[in-house]
This record gives C-alpha cells, structure tokens and sequence, in this order.
C-alpha cells in the first residue's frame, strides 16, 4: 500500500491509483463507521515489508448482566 494513502485510508470513495478492481472505495470507511458505533476503533499497523497491509479493528466487551 502506497504511503501516501495512509492519511485518507478510512474516507469514503478513496482507492489506489493501480486499482482495477471495480470497487467504490467504500469498504474501510463502512468497516470504521460500524466499530465507531459500536466504541471501538480500526486503525492501519504497520505491516512487513512486501506482506500486504494489516488494519486492526478493536471492539469493547459486552458486559454481562446477570438476571435475578
């Protein structure tokens, strides 16, 4: 993934310039809007060398109610 795409990774509509793939750009942007939501997070981490990219999606733990 091309560095300079980090800084808008997670807006709508944004795809690589070699993209051919027939997407909107829309997928990271959903994918951060749903753990937003539900008070989590996603963010990029940095990744090896040659292997790809690796985004790392938190979400807060349900807390168990206990029924009388």
């Amino acid at each position: 993934m091309p560095a300079e795409l980090a800084p808008t990774l997670f807006e709508r509509f944004v795809r690589g310039t070699g993209d051919r793939g027939g997407s909107f750009g829309l997928g990271l942007a959903i994918v951060k809007a749903v753990a937003e939501s539900h008070g989590g997070s996603v963010v990029l981490e940095p990744a090896e060398p040659s292997r790809g990219a690796r985004f790392v999606v938190r979400l807060p733990a349900r807390e168990l109610v206990a029924v009388a």
